[in-house]
Order: structure tokens, then C-alpha cells, then sequence
């Protein structure tokens, strides 16, 4: 049952930021006011995003599933790169998602959803860890 709540955990969680910075990104391209260098960056960082969330959704069901432990560890590594990467953009740029209204919501209210996040990626790691082999 551990096991289960964590898979479902590493799947609901990629799925819901793909489609929250989807969301976003469409945003920012109907916006008249971003030039085309940061579309260009705003793009290329959202397919990063969306190719890690497929990556942990294929390490989910496919190798951490079987027990494979070097799947766990990529999982928690790729979740700590993108979200902590969240919050320490944020720091670096002195507020740059706190301290603004986002295409989704509150640049407040997505910080507390991005430390959200990570504690349940804690929680599937925690669940999962056991099912892992050496």
C-alpha cells in the first residue's frame, strides 16, 4: 500500500506541474510586453520542465516500479533540481515569482505550493523506499 501512495504521489505531482507551467507559459506568450529572447528562453526552459515531469512519470512506472533503487535516486534528484532550482530563482532574483501576480495565482501562493511539492516528494521517497532494491 506504501508503495502505491508513492507511485500515485510521483505521477500526480509531474502531471499537475506540467500542466500548471503549460499553463503559465501560454500566458506569458499572450502577453505583448516579452520580447522574443525571452519567449525563446521561457520556451526552452518549459521543455526542459516537461521532459524532466516525462522523465520521472517513466522512472515511476518503469524502473522504481520493478524496485530498482537508482530510479529513487534519480526521481528525488530531478525533484530537488526542478523545484529547488524554484526557489532559489526566486531568491536570486529578489523575489521574482514571490513578490508578483503569475499568469496561475500568487506569486506568494506558488512559492508555499512549491515547498508543498517537495514535501511530498519527501513523503514518496520516504513510501517508496522500502520497495527498492540495492
Amino acid at each position: 500500500m506504501k508503495t502505491k501512495i508513492g507511485l500515485t504521489i510521483f505521477t500526480v505531482l509531474p502531471l499537475l506541474a506540467g500542466i500548471s507551467e503549460t499553463k503559465a507559459c501560454i500566458g506569458h506568450l499572450l502577453q505583448d510586453n516579452w520580447p522574443p529572447h525571452a519567449m525563446f528562453h521561457m520556451l526552452m526552459g518549459l521543455g526542459g520542465l516537461l521532459a524532466t515531469y516525462g522523465l520521472i512519470l517513466f522512472l515511476t512506472w518503469g524502473p522504481l516500479k520493478r524496485g530498482e533503487r537508482w530510479a529513487w535516486y534519480a526521481i528525488g534528484f530531478a525533484a530537488t533540481v526542478v523545484h529547488g532550482g524554484q526557489l532559489t530563482s526566486d531568491v536570486i532574483t529578489d523575489g521574482g515569482l514571490r513578490n508578483q501576480e503569475a499568469v496561475v495565482a500568487s506569486g506568494s501562493f506558488l512559492i508555499g505550493a512549491i515547498v508543498v511539492i517537495l514535501l511530498l516528494y519527501g513523503i514518496g521517497l520516504a513510501l517508496t523506499w522500502s520497495h527498492t532494491n540495492k
